[in-house]
């Protein structure tokens, strides 16, 4: 590989559209996975107040405070 020489020179400029696109691409990734899975979040909250009720009426059965 030592002889091999490249048609194309990489410029500073290049390497700046490089970088921007680059930076463009993560922000669509990290903001459509955030937007594509809203269920998982509802279905977390959904189950913690499912586990906080059944602590509260388990609680409540044995006769003990919560508080």
């Amino acid at each position: 590989m030592g002889d091999y020489k490249s048609p194309f020179t990489i410029t500073n400029e290049i390497l700046s559209y490089v970088s921007s696109v680059s930076e463009k691409m993560g922000r669509i990734t990290a903001i459509s996975s955030l937007e594509s899975k809203p269920h998982l979040r509802r279905n977390n909250h959904i189950r913690s107040i499912h586990v906080s009720a059944e602590i509260i009426y388990s609680r409540q059965e044995k006769g003990t405070s919560s508080a």
